[in-house]
């Protein structure tokens, strides 16, 4: 299967659209393969943002990267443009989401010389799972099995599960949340960080102040302390859970 076929393939599952057979097949690489898995993350992530009725900032970024991109990559002198077709269009934004997210990368790249391997390690506690409730279809529940997961440690099976959870489900935003931590403890910061950034977006999610405490923890662990610092001054500032614990770290940096 070469990349475009495999673009389709994660769009029609992503749209529920392969038969059963097919969708058994795309969910045992997806339980069996990790980078396929996390692909299909950054198609669930980039779907949700594209199906905004106005388009987001990040599309709008998408477009100018990828502009930029294929420019660069033309040998012609005019400039590319995508053409003006579906599966195209498909393409265009997922290969303009990932020169973001490179370019994004480059927060990591900020790096403070000095060692806080001991800051973060004073700071940081592993979140704790959602205890869920065992129903008649607790077994085929990819948040229950991932939250299982979390709990045992395996983060690497937890993020795949959670990776499973469409956003039309009610606890969608767990699901974001808890993969968010999963890759945190994994060292896959970037990932992190797009979790944490999408749970802080939501306003009157549960998970808001965890999410931004836990970005700071990711910002710490990759040596980035103008954003620590950052996030821990505006949740000391707050009356929330986590005002004590920014505070603490704070004086720490």
């Amino acid at each position: 299967m070469n990349e475009q076929e495999t673009y389709e393939w994660i769009e029609k599952y992503l749209k529920g659209r392969l038969t059963d057979p097919e969708r058994t097949a795309f969910e045992k690489r997806l339980e069996n393969d990790k980078e396929f898995a996390t692909e299909v993350a950054l198609h669930r992530d980039l779907q949700e943002t594209l199906s905004k009725e106005t388009p987001s900032a990040f599309e709008t970024a998408a477009t100018d990267a990828a502009q930029v991109y294929f420019n660069e990559k033309s040998t012609t002198a005019e400039p590319l443009a995508p053409k003006k077709n579906k599966r195209n269009r498909t393409r265009y934004f997922v290969a303009a989401s990932m020169v973001v997210l490179a370019a994004m990368a480059g927060l990591w790249l900020k790096k403070s010389p000095r060692d806080y391997s001991e800051q973060y390690a004073r700071a940081h506690q592993i979140y704790p799972a959602v205890q869920m409730v065992r129903g008649a279809h607790h077994n085929e529940d990819p948040l229950a099995k991932g939250m299982e997961a979390y709990e045992k440690g395996d983060y690497s099976k937890a993020q795949r599960l959670f990776a499973k959870v469409p956003p039309s489900n009610e606890k969608y935003i767990t699901s974001v949340f808890y993969r968010a931590l999963s890759n945190h403890e994994m060292d896959r910061l970037g990932l992190a960080e797009l979790g944490f950034l999408q749970v802080i977006a939501r306003e009157n999610s549960l998970y808001r102040p965890a999410a931004q405490w836990y970005l700071a923890l990711s910002y710490l662990k990759a040596g980035n302390i103008t954003e620590t610092r950052r996030l821990c001054t505006a949740l000391s500032e707050g009356s929330g859970v986590y005002q004590d614990d920014a505070q603490q770290l704070l004086k720490m940096l």
